[in-house]
């Protein structure tokens, strides 16, 4: 985006990044999965909208820079403190039964291939497509299917045994009454 100092922001981006883990790792058990993951993914998803309005100008000024780049470490907070480390941990924590295993393997698999996905297409729609910052609209797409992911399928996890996750599939209680079931 043509931010001056770029060295700097990648060492900001670097150190957010670990302070977000450490925060998700010493607060993990702590505080609820879902409500996090509710909070966090929506955090994303207006970073994501804020950054595609603001790629809508023809010419982006040094504030307008300086915005996205505001925004992309809120997004870079919420992910690693929410969504990146959670993922694996409700996909642990919903998955029992038999199939266990198998349902752990694939949500890894899937997770490295969207990230894979992301990686390897965002060059190109940013730059060779022109999309520049109003890639953030399709991120902010990407991002509603997450935070619809979480509100349909992500119950609240922690605290709970395997039995009583277990029983609440089996008796078919919808994932937001988990919680106070």
């Amino acid at each position: 985006i043509g931010v001056k100092k770029p060295f700097t922001i990648q060492l900001i981006t670097n150190i957010l990044q670990i302070f977000a883990v450490a925060a998700a790792v010493l607060t993990g058990n702590k505080v609820r999965r879902r409500h996090n993951l509710l909070i966090t993914t929506g955090m994303m998803f207006l970073a994501f909208i804020v950054i595609g309005g603001i790629g809508t100008e023809k010419t982006l000024t040094t504030a307008s820079q300086y915005v996205i780049v505001v925004f992309s470490f809120v997004i870079i907070v919420a992910f690693n403190y929410g969504l990146g480390p959670l993922a694996y941990t409700v996909a642990r924590e919903m998955a029992i039964g038999p199939n266990q295993n198998k349902i752990m393997s694939f949500s890894i698999v899937f997770f490295y291939f969207i990230t894979w996905a992301v990686s390897f297409t965002a060059p190109y729609m940013y730059y060779s497509a022109g999309w520049g910052p109003m890639l953030g609209f399709f991120y902010a797409g990407t991002t509603l299917t997450s935070l619809a992911w979480v509100w349909f399928c992500v119950g609240e996890t922690s605290g709970r045994s395997a039995l009583e996750l277990s029983l609440f599939f089996e008796q078919k209680i919808p994932v937001r009454q988990w919680r106070t079931y």
